[in-house]
Order: structure tokens, then C-alpha cells, then sequence
């Protein structure tokens, strides 16, 4: 009966510390996740798929920026990955340029920094990945 007993205080005292580390896992992970994925306003061009943060003209086609909502991610040209954080990409280790990935919606022209349905006209929005201008 005593050795029941240590087995049990032992399993219970294993089960609170396992509990203790995934509840401060999952609150340090949620507090990044929000901090990465804030969304700001951005200005894009149409036509060219660029990105700024600054209102003006498109530096490759000279076309006038439009405001959109979006949101700062980090993406490999070479296979495509994005992620939060700046660095190399976790598949083939070239750099991770900085983009703005936005969700719009091609019949109403509304954009969002989530995915999901259109607000105005509840139809499908579309992912737009754009690379950051250096202006």
C-alpha cells in the first residue's frame, strides 16, 4: 500500500511540473505568434507585386502604391518557405527576405492581413506575397 501511495504522489508531482512547462510553453509561443503576425498597413503596387511602407510611386513601374492591410513574414526565393523570423530558410539555408503577405479579395478589392472570407462581399480571399521595396 506505501509503495501504491510513492507512486502515485510521484506520478501526480510528474503530471503538475509536465502541466507547469506546457502552460509557460504555450504562453511564450502565443506572445511570439502575436508579436510576428501584427498586422500594418502597407502600400503595394498591382501590377508589379512590390511592397512599401512608404505612400508614392511603384520604383519599378512607376505606378501609384495603393494602401493595403498586411502583415511583416520572411520568405526563400528559392523553395518558397515563409516564416516569422528573419534568417536562412529551415529547407535548402538561403537567406529569407523580408515580405508582406496580404489576403485580397478580387471582386471587391478588399484586403486583410488574415485569411479567410471577404467582409463585404463574403467571397474567398486570395494570398499575395510581395516583396519589400527598397525605397
Amino acid at each position: 500500500m506505501k509503495k501504491l501511495f510513492v507512486f502515485l504522489t510521484c506520478l501526480a508531482a510528474l503530471f503538475a511540473m509536465t502541466a507547469m512547462g506546457v502552460a509557460q510553453h504555450s504562453k511564450t509561443s502565443s506572445t511570439k505568434l502575436k508579436a510576428a503576425s501584427k498586422a500594418m498597413t502597407f502600400y503595394a503596387c498591382e501590377k508589379c507585386e512590390m511592397a512599401s511602407t512608404k505612400p508614392g510611386k511603384c520604383p519599378m513601374c512607376k505606378a501609384s502604391l495603393k494602401k493595403v492591410n498586411a502583415k511583416t513574414m520572411y520568405a526563400c526565393d528559392h523553395c518558397h518557405t515563409t516564416s516569422a523570423k528573419a534568417g536562412k530558410c529551415m529547407k535548402c539555408g538561403m537567406a529569407m527576405e523580408k515580405v508582406a503577405v496580404t489576403y485580397a479579395c478580387d471582386k471587391c478589392h478588399t484586403t486583410s492581413a488574415m485569411a479567410g472570407k471577404c467582409k463585404m462581399c463574403h467571397a474567398e480571399m486570395k494570398k499575395h506575397t510581395m516583396k519589400m521595396s527598397k525605397m
